[in-house]
């Protein structure tokens, strides 16, 4: 089986001033760039041609091979840079872009493209900038402007989110469309909602209801998981621990930070620090579990979404699962890290120690567009909020709920699944590779699997590591220690897989030395649990809420 798909770059000069876009494609999806100044007669599986003929370019398609044609010619109309993108209703285009109406400001000058006949895929301010043409032999795409050429600091996450996407949309929809299932079969959505702050001591948190959070989520088919920050972990009141286990479908926990100061997780100053910081978070998380019969979710998500890099090998070596936080934050607080260019565009993205990062969206204006593009990727939907985003009801959840569901097969979960659901499933010689994101997954296989492979890319070439597989009847399928790439392993009668690769300087978190508690954490916290308790009562005794609803392209 041919591992890598050739796709055509024309002329030579336009593939060469894209080196690092093209460079970083290639590690995103196994496709290899052949730049040309003649368009090949064949031997392409694609061909991404700049400022072609169109004539040319449409009988480029006559054997089969798809064409993607950017044109770069000067503009003759200007956009409002922040018209929205209006995506057509058309079976041409992914599923979860269908309809869909999205931010960006990087597309303003163009030529539109408004010969009749094509399809048009997308428009700018009511000019077409994305067409698509079934002609005798095959398929053509026609895109008003050109991929960007990526700085030095820059990756693919710069010109993919909301309020700068549509360059990079064609040319990524286009590689999806050309590979096909070659990608692998594909995976069920996965998402969240998660509330960040509230305790667990009243049945009432803010604007919160969480009894009636369970029945809206259960009437609009979502989950909500609760981000609980373990300094409050002791305080939880019975009835309503009890809630959480019965609707455990519904509504589920995870952890947010151990006290919760200020960029807590980014604030700490070296690697020890942040173990024992985040060995006191399990310590005291493990006994509200055990007192109350519930579970929380091994996935620490950043307060306030900042994360420092040393601290994901101190999660890795506690027995932290994954870790939530948001792409644009990560980068911005970490300058002195380096970047490869992909990071950000897949599933999710491997850290030091072999910790997952499943990216997050903040609430904002321009959540509809992150969601969309998240959904694109093929990542986890993961939006996160406060109490006071219920301010005016719930309809914000049955909003996000009736878009996410809109998308096709969705699965809602805990933070638990969605990080053992971050595997990528990948055609090979011997039967599927399953790229891991993290160390313990949860694995479905195809029918009819013969063998897997297993990769770790958190490892180097020639490191290696312990990796245990279980099948889904309990027995041991494989227990030894291997490298980046595992060798074949027999799974003829499994249709599933629980890998486990264990940390090699793993800590017990109960002999980690105590934080100790300043009052000020504490003093903050109660604060804080004041102010957001008594927001209600404020909100009913102020001037009506005139702010635009969450939903407003603003």
């Amino acid at each position: 089986m041919r591992q890598h798909f050739r796709i055509g770059v024309v002329p030579r000069r336009a593939g060469e001033a894209r080196g690092r876009l093209l460079g970083a494609l290639r590690r995103l999806y196994p496709v290899e760039f052949e730049a040309s100044d003649a368009v090949p007669a064949a031997g392409v599986d694609g061909l991404l041609l700049f400022d072609h003929p169109l004539a040319e370019a449409a009988a480029a398609t006559r054997n089969g091979t798809p064409v993607c044609l950017f044109t770069t010619k000067p503009s003759a109309v200007t956009a409002e840079p922040r018209a929205l993108i209006s995506c057509a209703d058309a079976p041409a285009l992914d599923r979860t872009l269908r309809g869909q109406r999205l931010e960006d400001e990087s597309l303003r000058d163009f030529t539109p493209l408004i010969e009749a006949g094509d399809e048009v895929l997308a428009s700018k301010d009511g000019q077409p900038f994305w067409r698509r043409n079934v002609t005798g032999g095959g398929v053509l795409y026609r895109v008003a402007g050109s991929p960007p050429e990526l700085e030095p600091t820059e990756g693919l996450w710069h010109h993919f989110h909301a309020g700068n996407c549509a360059r990079l949309l064609p040319l990524l929809h286009f590689l999806r469309e050309c590979l096909g299932d070659r990608l692998g079969p594909p995976a069920p959505l996965r998402a969240v909602f998660i509330f960040d702050d509230p305790d667990l001591s009243r049945f009432h948190y803010g604007c919160l209801d969480f009894a009636r959070l369970a029945e809206h989520a259960a009437e609009h088919n979502y989950h909500a998981a609760i981000a609980l920050v373990p300094l409050t972990a002791a305080r939880v009141n019975g009835r309503l621990a009890a809630l959480f286990r019965a609707e455990a479908r519904r509504l589920s926990l995870l952890m947010h930070g151990n006290n919760h100061t200020y960029c807590e997780l980014l604030e700490t100053p070296s690697e020890a620090r942040a173990v024992t910081v985040l060995a006191e978070a399990l310590r005291r998380i493990e006994s509200m579990e055990q007192r109350f019969g519930l579970e929380v979710a091994r996935v620490m998500e950043a307060p306030h979404a900042a994360m420092a890099c040393h601290v994901f090998p101190a999660l890795a070596s506690l027995g932290y699962e994954a870790a939530s936080a948001t792409t644009d934050r990560i980068i911005l607080h970490n300058p002195q890290a380096v970047w490869p260019p992909e990071f950000g565009m897949d599933l999710a993205d491997v850290m030091p120690g072999g910790l997952g990062l499943i990216p997050r969206i903040r609430m904002s204006a321009q959540w509809r567009t992150e969601v969309v593009l998240a959904a694109f990727l093929r990542k986890p939907v993961v939006l996160a909020g406060h109490h006071n985003d219920a301010r005016n009801g719930l309809e914000l959840l049955a909003e996000f709920a009736r878009l996410v569901n809109g998308f096709g097969s969705v699965e809602w979960s805990s933070l638990t699944a969605i990080a053992r659901g971050s595997y990528r499933l990948m055609p090979c010689e011997s039967g599927v590779r399953v790229r891991a994101y993290q160390r313990r997954l949860a694995v479905r296989l195809p029918a009819g699997l013969a063998h897997v492979t297993i990769e770790r890319p958190w490892l180097d070439n020639g490191d290696v590591e312990l990796l245990s597989l279980e099948s889904d009847g309990g027995g041991t399928v494989f227990h030894a220690p291997a490298g980046r790439v595992s060798p074949p392993v027999p799974v003829s009668a499994a249709r599933s897989l629980r890998l486990h690769s264990p940390v090699p300087n793993a800590r017990d978190f109960h002999t980690v030395p105590g934080a100790g508690l300043p009052l000020w954490p504490l003093a903050r916290r109660l604060l804080t649990e004041a102010r957001d308790r008594a927001y209600p009562w404020l909100k009913r005794n102020s001037a009506p809420d005139k702010s635009p609803p969450p939903t407003a392209h603003v």
